[in-house]
């Protein structure tokens, strides 16, 4: 578990309670990073968790996220829509070589 594996770290490890806001103040975070979180949600959730990585970030939303699911228990997202409709500024969006069906989102908060 998470807090076996950071016990060692200094790191402080925060736990979200799903379908509420994440437990962070406004621009709390310079940049939002994910990497194959989001395509385990149905898109609902996904959006609203965008919604939140935006809400908490100063700047930037990086994904490193998988677009063409091929596993029936994981949902693909169009993040690019999702971000768009947010009029969030998507700056990139490039193939990540190390995983094929995946990509490198950078979103810049509005």
């Amino acid at each position: 578990n998470a807090r076996d594996y950071l016990k060692e770290d200094q790191v402080e490890l925060i736990l979200g309670q799903e379908n509420k806001p994440l437990p962070f103040e406004d621009n709390a975070f310079d940049v939002v990073f994910t990497s194959g979180v989001l395509c385990i949600v149905p898109l609902e959730k996904a959006e609203f968790l965008c919604n939140e990585m935006l809400r908490v970030s100063r700047q930037y939303v990086v994904l490193n996220e998988d677009l063409k699911v091929q596993d029936l228990r994981f949902y693909s997202h169009d993040f690019k829509a999702i971000f768009t409709q947010m009029n969030a500024h998507i700056t990139s969006l490039e193939r990540n070589p190390h995983f094929s069906t995946y990509v490198i989102l950078v979103v810049e908060k509005p």
